[in-house]
């Protein structure tokens, strides 16, 4: 799963303009035929892949507005009132540069952004090409910021953080391919070419030979604010991406396909500011205590979208308080960074918490002295503990006194979605084969 919005709200769509380093190579396939390609010890079909510091990163200032909107515009969700009317009504840019710290405060509140402060880096083209990617369970494509982008968004992003095919002696142009990814209010779009890519691990490189690698020609929104990511890895659970006019085969499908890796399994151990790692093929026993607790992923209905690890929980309980039975569909992504709650849990969870308070788009805040309860879901008949901890998102910037919540509210009659927060907290089980979710606590990290 920021600086203006984070990676998925996208505000506007831009122009479509090219610009080249360099004139890539003029063949070109019309179709593919992938091929698994693994670097690894004698016997070894198993992967870790450990996100890294992102040099190039560094901290900005976010509206608590984009915070909150985030993850409604990135899943096409349906805005709660108060949320909409605030972002209807937000006064510009101009206009809060001449309120008071008083009327800037009323008018909404600033954190610290974190977004792509640690990303994972994938090899691209021969010779490889490393670029640094967000892994995002979110969504299904595989996309990267490319050489036929805009000068003016090259000339702000990183230094050789693109993908150039010129530079690639085994990149082909996959004729006639493009893709389209629409978002709430705007779209990435380009073309396509095949290419080696690479992702680095312990014990194994899982490399996939023409593998189909979604070009950008043009970004809107949050990605022309985010000069330090260079693009997205998707690992929801589709089989094929939105490239037209033929989707072709996820990068997870293909690598999770039967013989490729020891076991169709991949997991997530993120940690809140710090170095995470994604396991492939394989179930870590030393990354979490006790058992891991299944559910089987389930279509949501009236969910935005198709491809999410979903799941029903049994229940819920805040604190100490009783625990509550109930069946609500959950959606998960590692690819935002809140988690949504129905109105009244999260009414009822900030009840609890001395001081708390809303603002006015409807997102609530409290004193950062302020002590947390964990909050427990239920897997069946397994209850699993989140700590609080992972509910501070950031400390307001205007007041230093008050931090805003990582938990906030959708609307009643919605699902939850588990973002970073959550994920951040708990070793996370995406079973491919087993079409199923697991969750344990994490081992100290």
């Amino acid at each position: 799963m920021v600086t203006a919005l984070f990676e998925f709200c996208i505000l506007v769509c831009l122009l479509f303009s090219t610009f080249a380093t360099a004139f890539p190579s003029t063949r070109s396939v019309i179709s593919t035929q992938r091929k698994f390609i693994s670097q690894s010890f004698p016997s070894s079909k198993v992967s870790s892949i450990t996100q890294v510091k992102n040099p190039k990163w560094t901290s900005k200032q976010v509206s608590t507005l984009d915070v909150y909107a985030a993850p409604f515009l990135k899943h096409r969700i349906p805005l709660p009132k108060d949320l909409a009317t605030a972002i209807e009504n937000r006064p510009s840019a101009r206009d809060l540069g001449k309120m008071s710290p008083l009327e800037r405060r009323a008018n909404g509140q600033t954190v610290s952004g974190s977004n792509g402060q640690f990303v994972f880096p994938v090899r691209v083209g021969t010779p490889g090409q490393t670029l640094y990617l967000i892994f995002d369970t979110g969504s299904g494509d595989f996309w990267v910021w490319s050489w036929q982008m805009p000068r003016s968004l090259l000339q702000n992003h990183r230094a050789s953080g693109y993908y150039n095919a010129s530079l690639s002696s085994t990149a082909v142009q996959f004729t006639g391919q493009s893709f389209n990814i629409g978002y709430a209010s705007g779209s990435v779009y380009g073309n396509v070419w095949l290419d080696t890519v690479y992702v680095d691990g312990d014990g194994v490189q899982i490399g996939v030979g023409d593998q189909p690698v979604e070009c950008a020609q043009n970004v809107g929104g949050s990605f022309s604010s985010l000069p330090a990511v260079d693009g997205i890895m998707g690992l929801n659970t589709w089989v094929y991406d939105q490239e037209s006019p033929n989707p072709q085969q996820t990068w997870l499908d293909f690598i999770l396909s039967p013989g490729h890796l020891a076991a169709q399994v991949f997991t997530v151990a993120l940690v809140r500011d710090g170095v995470g790692t994604m396991d492939f093929g394989y179930i870590d026993t030393n990354k979490y205590t006790g058992s891991i607790a299944y559910a089987p992923v389930r279509t949501v209905p009236n969910a935005p979208a198709t491809g999410y690890w979903s799941f029903f929980w049994s229940g819920f309980a805040i604190g100490s308080r009783a625990y509550n039975t109930t069946s609500i569909p959950v959606l998960t992504d590692t690819g935002t960074n809140v988690v949504l709650l129905p109105q009244s849990i999260i009414k009822k969870y900030y009840a609890d918490v001395a001081g708390a308070y809303q603002q006015s788009d409807g997102s609530w805040c409290f004193p950062c002295k302020s002590i947390l309860p964990p909050f427990t879901f239920g897997i069946g008949q397994v209850k699993v503990v989140v700590p609080s901890k992972s509910f501070i998102f950031a400390e307001l910037g205007l007041d230093k006194v008050n931090c805003y919540g990582a938990l906030q509210a959708t609307s009643e009659s919605q699902f939850a979605l588990f973002g970073t927060p959550f994920m951040n907290a708990l070793f996370v089980v995406h079973d491919y084969g087993g079409n199923r979710l697991g969750f344990a606590t994490r081992t100290k990290t």
